[in-house]
């Protein structure tokens, strides 16, 4: 799996998040999830584990009944990922 799709995800979440709201907790939880796909990625031979997949999840549910858009995008990663065999 292509690390750029990735990025480019993270790069459309964080987009959608500006644009749509305000609540500092999801900012965190992203932002968390950006540091996590990037430490994994910086590594010598990546690799995606389970709880990538997790927090991914947890954060399209949160978003699922107020931000449709960043879920959408959430869904997208989460579906990558599970394609990835995470």
């Amino acid at each position: 799996m292509s690390t750029k799709k990735i990025a480019e995800l993270l790069a459309k979440l964080k987009e959608e998040l500006a644009n749509t709201s305000n609540d500092d907790q999801a900012h965190k939880l992203v932002q968390d999830l950006e540091v996590y796909i990037s430490s994994v990625e910086d590594a010598e031979e990546p690799s995606y584990p389970k709880q990538l997949l997790e927090h991914a999840q947890l954060l399209e549910t949160k978003f699922a009944s107020r931000h449709p858009n960043i879920e959408l995008v959430l869904r997208e990663l989460v579906d990558m990922l599970a394609r990835m065999g995470v």
